[in-house]
């Protein structure tokens, strides 16, 4: 299994440089040099050079040939060397997810500092699948630096037990958000403003992380025990904000970091103790609000089913964040005060799930969570 490990995460790093090798199209000599030659030539051949360039174009319009870029670049060879890039991408993607899945069936799988354990491998399968499903960048170095997000955070995840494992999250996290900002700082690429938003949500994190170490004298992944009330609400707070980022753009590199917040912050969720009843009903709230808006939409905006990524998300983190104290008998003694964690499991796997197909029935595979979840409401009716 460690060598399923190493190979799920080489697998995208691969796919990055592979990418980033492909030719661009671009010639080797530009405009520059030629135009320097052309100096050197005779006087008398200035007007005959004249007319010849003032009938190119005719030449060219009466031919079909396709003129060049004045810069010297071919954009037909740029699109080929884009698509190229974004399909080897796309392949190392899927080939990343086999691996961890395998992992994932597998068992815990440790090598060196890196260990796959819990959340970590279906999350990182999920980080794949979601890149490898996304039509968004199609540009050499952008396809690439979104290969090399998808490493990075799949790496974070997989980091994340080891010591100093919360420095490791935050730098990662905030990486791959910047990666994908690289990869979506054209419009058509999604843009900038969800990247933005994803980085506040990291920052978010990363202060909670601080407050957390401040109080404790040390931060371990996955955290234990109980959170206090500002530090809990602002990991929880800083995750919802990324995998709602995310789930903006599901097409596009940022998408990745979808599963991964959901894998860090639904657990850090179940921590909340007194506080989780009130972030329970306002996520919760948000989610129902959010998919009831969706479905009073007309018919073509309810084709895009992004606001039911967003829902699921949500509810997932409600979910979490949802005690056991009113389940009668010892049912509460053996869930704990994590009796939501299952029904959060089963909607995160719904979020993900319609975040790469991108069909609104996708959302199906939400009932057993939503029935999970009912039970457990109808057990312990404090948070609603």
């Amino acid at each position: 299994m460690a060598t399923l490990l190493v190979a799920a995460l080489l697998a995208p790093v691969l796919g990055a440089l592979a990418a980033a090798l492909v030719p661009s199209g671009r010639p080797r000599h530009t405009g520059p040099r030629r135009g320097r030659r052309a100096s050197k030539a005779p006087k008398e051949g200035a007007t005959e050079a004249s007319n010849d360039a003032t009938s190119v174009p005719d030449a060219e319009a009466s031919t079909g040939v396709a003129r060049t870029d004045p810069s010297g670049e071919d954009p037909e060879a740029l699109q080929r060397a884009g698509a190229t890039s974004r399909s080897i991408v796309r392949v190392a993607a899927l080939a990343g997810a086999a691996l961890w899945t395998s992992v994932a069936l597998g068992g815990p799988a440790v090598h060196g500092p890196a260990a796959a354990g819990g959340p970590v491998a279906p999350a990182a399968a999920g980080a794949c699948l979601v890149l490898a499903a996304a039509g968004r960048p199609d540009r050499r170095l952008a396809a690439a630096a979104a290969g090399l997000a998808l490493a990075v955070a799949t790496s974070a995840l997989a980091l994340a037990p080891r010591d100093e494992g919360a420095t490791l999250v935050a730098l990662s996290l905030a990486t791959a958000a910047g990666l994908g900002a690289l990869a979506a700082r054209r419009p058509e690429d999604g843009g900038l403003g969800p990247a933005t938003a994803a980085l506040a949500g990291i920052t978010a994190v990363a202060a909670g992380l601080l407050r957390l170490d401040a109080s404790t004298g040390g931060v371990d992944l996955p955290v234990s025990g109980s959170l206090a009330a500002d530090a809990g609400v602002l990991l929880v707070g800083g995750t919802v904000t990324v995998a709602v980022a995310a789930a903006l753009r599901p097409r596009h590199a940022l998408g990745i970091l979808l599963p991964v917040a959901l894998a860090l912050g639904v657990p850090v969720a179940t921590l909340l103790g007194d506080a989780g009843d009130g972030v329970a009903v306002v996520l919760l709230v948000g989610a129902a609000t959010v998919a009831g808006v969706w479905a009073l939409l007309p018919r073509s905006p309810r084709n895009d089913p992004r606001p039911l990524v967003i829902a699921l998300t949500l509810a997932a983190f409600g979910s979490a964040a949802v005690s056991a104290s009113g389940i009668p008998g010892d049912a509460g003694t053996l869930v704990g005060l994590d009796a939501g964690l299952p029904a959060a499991w089963l909607l995160a796997s719904a979020a993900v799930v319609s975040a790469v197909s991108l069909v609104p029935v996708a959302a199906l595979a939400a009932v057993p969570g939503a029935a999970a979840l009912t039970v457990v409401l109808v057990a312990d009716p404090t948070p609603l």
